[in-house]
């Protein structure tokens, strides 16, 4: 996807939405950079030199004048900005959507309840020892959007992936999946086990 010149607006000033504003300003795009908590609460790195932003109340205006959000996990999609997006027709992707657009090598995706970070390591390193470039990535801490140009295509991601990054995407295809288990857990955003299984199942979802 070419997102030069396209207005974009990522949606949280956590690592996340940092990484992502660096990268797609790299990619010659304006960026606007959101958060609802106060400016001197957090510090932009010079990655994002020329970023705007829209902080506390303005986070929540008009955003019809996107050509697209990139989400942080962490923002609930039913906080009024993304009904704002439906209304205006804003496509809404999460970072994990972003570094999959913006990759090139293969990619191995771990979710689940309980142990999705050890395995991720542990498969980050076997990844590394084999395929040379080969990186870990994603809920792991690290983000997959700003890593992601930087693996080779012969290598892979070891993208540890959360129920609130697979709301949000679109055409992400891990060329290799692992559902480790599901348990009860943030039901306080996902409503039910119901939902929130169907969630974690979406990881499969662009699988042949």
């Amino acid at each position: 996807m070419d997102f030069s010149n396209k207005k974009i607006l990522v949606a949280g000033a956590g690592r996340s939405g940092i990484a992502s504003a660096a990268v797609l300003l790299k990619h010659g795009a304006e960026v606007t950079l959101a958060d609802e908590k106060p400016a001197n609460s957090f510090i932009l790195p010079e990655s994002l030199y020329g970023v705007k932003t829209r902080i506390g109340e303005e986070f929540l205006s008009d955003g019809s004048d996107f050509d697209l959000i990139v989400t942080s996990p962490g923002i609930p999609l039913f906080a009024p900005i993304f009904s704002i997006a439906k209304q205006r027709n804003i496509p809404v992707i999460g970072e994990i959507e972003l570094g999959y657009l913006l990759c090139n090598c293969k990619i191995a995706a771990v979710t689940g309840t309980n142990g999705k970070t050890t395995t991720t390591t542990l498969l980050g390193e076997i990844l590394a020892a084999h395929y040379d470039g080969s990186k870990t990535a994603g809920n792991i801490g690290v983000s997959f959007a700003g890593t992601a140009e930087e693996i080779p295509e012969d290598a892979y991601a070891a993208v540890e992936i959360s129920s609130f990054q697979l709301e949000t995407i679109k055409n992400f295809h891990p060329n290799v999946a692992a559902c480790l288990n599901v348990t009860p857990d943030h039901l306080n955003r996902h409503g039910t086990i119901e939902v929130y299984a169907a969630t974690k199942k979406r990881e499969f979802e662009n699988q042949t």
